[in-house]
């Protein structure tokens, strides 16, 4: 009897379980609703990234280097030089320079 209550507590337990995820997978991470109307210094970005095509309105969402997320228009000037400049850093590796002390 008590195997019996458990197995129906693990199967509604499971139930739930995958129809909270289900819920959560068709919606999109971060989507901005106002955008930051000045201009973020470069050196204060860490990462961006865009929002998905499910958001009411486009936007790229930069991650400062403290951790904060600020939206930003991706029809704005600033804004595509920032993301360009960030995609050159964390997508083209700086090369390695060898020292003359370094062995082949």
């Amino acid at each position: 009897m008590k195997s019996s209550a458990v197995f129906i507590a693990v199967v509604l337990f499971a139930g739930l379980c995958s129809q909270i995820s289900g819920q959560n997978t068709n919606k999109p991470s971060k989507c901005c609703f106002s955008y930051l109307e000045k201009r973020i210094p470069l050196k204060m970005l860490s990462n961006f990234e865009r929002t998905r095509s499910d958001c009411t309105r486009p936007g790229i969402v930069f991650i400062t280097r403290k951790g904060h997320l600020v939206c930003a228009d991706p029809k704005q000037k600033w804004v595509k030089d920032s993301v360009d400049h960030l995609n050159n850093i964390l997508h083209f590796p700086v090369p390695l320079v060898l020292s003359k002390g370094c062995p082949h």
